[in-house]
């Protein structure tokens, strides 16, 4: 995503708000917002990138001193988001990635097919 914000509007964001501000399809006048799917899919996998470093509730929130695991069912949440966010880019910018091997069963029993993971 901040790929897609420094060549659509030449910016540089150090913080996970700034870049989801310019990204969100709320942000009326930003050229750099992205259609409501994408950007739901990317604020969905940024929880559970931040759950899976952490090992804190997929909230963000900090409540509870307690960790929280990152089971297959995230693993198979956060493939799902990411494939979809790829595909965003490969139609805005013709961007083309490598087809990534997945062996977990979990991943391979709810996502059958995806166009850039394999099973």
């Amino acid at each position: 995503m901040n790929a897609h914000i420094a060549k659509a509007a030449n910016k540089h964001y150090q913080s996970h708000n700034q870049t989801k501000n310019i990204l969100s399809p709320d942000t009326k006048l930003s050229i750099c917002k992205i259609d409501e799917n994408t950007f739901d899919n990317y604020v969905s996998l940024e929880k559970l990138s931040r759950r899976a470093r952490y090992l804190c509730n997929d909230d963000g929130s900090n409540d509870e001193i307690k960790s929280y695991i990152t089971y297959d069912k995230h693993l198979t949440r956060a493939i799902k988001r990411l494939n979809i966010i790829m595909l965003f880019f490969n139609k805005q910018y013709n961007q083309k990635f490598e087809v990534v091997k997945v062996t977990c069963p979990r991943v391979k029993a709810e996502l059958p097919s995806l166009e850039f993971f394999v099973k």
